[in-house]
């Protein structure tokens, strides 16, 4: 089933929740992001570090660039990684 109104939050799904005093299961079926669109722009992700990686920059340069810690740099870079390998 799909959300009813799809768009990533920038609140949590408590949050909301408390404010519009709901459920967070409420909140998430209202407003989740659809599955392919997560898949979707995970992969992208995983693919901008792979490649910004491969062209030489540092994690904290790829961390900067796409606005996640350096401790998901790693995580992006070694499922690609294991991914490859197997």
């Amino acid at each position: 089933m799909a959300a009813e109104n799809p768009m990533r939050r920038k609140k949590s799904a408590k949050e909301l929740a408390d404010k519009h005093g709901c459920s967070t299961r409420t909140i998430r079926r209202k407003i989740a992001e659809p599955r392919d669109d997560y898949v979707a722009r995970a992969a992208a992700q995983r693919e901008r570090a792979q490649q910004m990686r491969a062209d030489g920059a540092s994690y904290r340069a790829i961390a900067d660039e796409l606005g996640v810690p350096i401790g998901s740099v790693s995580s992006l870079l070694h499922v690609r990684q294991t991914s490859k390998a197997g």
